[in-house]
């Protein structure tokens, strides 16, 4: 076993609930930053822009930094994220 699942799952949910859930993703140099955060809108910003393939390698980050932070086996890493945007459009991102 490389990973207790539960903890993994707990600790990345909790990530995207207190990051994403109800919020907006934006690029960092879209117009409507500065307007959401005055509004005090949940915003995240990604870096780049919020497609598909950036959220994809931001949630590999994220499950990464997660995966650092539980009891798993030596040697253990985040290997692939799958994002699926609908039933037949998804971006992976592929560790290097």
């Amino acid at each position: 076993m490389v990973v207790e699942f539960g903890p993994f799952k707990s600790a990345l949910r909790r990530w995207i609930d207190d990051h994403l859930d109800h919020g907006v993703m934006l690029g960092p140099d879209d117009p409507l930053v500065g307007v959401l955060r005055q509004h005090g809108t949940k915003l995240y910003e990604v870096t780049g822009w919020p497609t598909v393939e950036n959220v994809a390698a931001m949630l590999a980050e994220v499950a990464a930094e997660q995966l650092a932070d539980i009891v798993r086996a030596p040697g253990s890493f985040v290997s692939s994220v799958v994002v699926r945007e609908t039933a037949v459009n998804r971006a992976a991102w592929t560790a290097p």
